[in-house]
């Protein structure tokens, strides 16, 4: 008898998680997002100097602490729009990009049922600063600083995976979740357990 209600409870969760019925999809790394916001302002930045002809030019990424994170990045957004990137003094046109400052935040830690898995929000933050001259002319095409940032959702098992420990910029903290929440769900999961044998035994009679 004890054999048969553990069945039909077990068999209630699995009906009732939507983990055995969804597909589980590989989130990008902290790293992996800010690589690719990095690409996309440079990307952004390039169309604001209006160059019509881009052809060779000499990139530098600042500080060289941090900045070789997003310095292929960078390199791939300007390779992405027509430019042969070198590190040459001799290049036409010279690129200068700083990462100023990066920031990891998550928040929000829920679920997203009953007996799902855990969620949180992640937002990844980075400031660029962008200098662009010509050489030829000494004229700065384009100077700036700016900051973009995604915002998504994702598991929170997954922050083991998708931080790098020896990369401090990959690292967030995360919030403490309530009393409440913590004290609640074993007390809740009991019940529904309860109710579940109670079901059982009213159907069987």
């Amino acid at each position: 008898m004890l054999d048969r209600c553990m069945n039909y409870i077990f068999s209630l969760l699995i009906v009732a998680s939507p983990v055995f019925s969804q597909e589980m999809k590989e989130t990008l790394t902290n790293l992996d997002v800010i690589r690719l916001l990095a690409k996309q302002m440079t990307v952004d930045a390039v169309r604001q100097t209006r160059i019509d002809s881009p052809g060779k030019i000499d990139l530098s990424v600042f500080p060289k602490e941090t900045g070789w994170y997003v310095e292929g990045s960078v390199g791939e957004g300007l390779q992405s729009l027509g430019f042969v990137v070198r590190q040459d003094t001799a290049a036409p046109l010279a690129a200068a990009f700083g990462l100023s400052d990066t920031r990891i935040e998550y928040s929000n830690i829920r679920k997203d049922s009953f007996f799902g898995s855990k969620l949180v929000d992640r937002m990844v933050e980075i400031q660029l600063t962008s200098k662009f001259t010509d050489r030829r002319t000494g004229s700065i095409l384009w100077a700036s600083e700016k900051a973009q940032s995604i915002v998504d959702t994702i598991e929170l098992s997954e922050i083991n995976r998708i931080e790098n420990p020896t990369i401090a910029i990959t690292r967030g903290t995360l919030p403490r979740e309530g009393f409440f929440s913590n004290f609640a769900e074993p007390l809740i999961l009991l019940g529904a357990i309860a109710v579940a044998v109670f079901l059982l035994f009213n159907v069987r009679s």
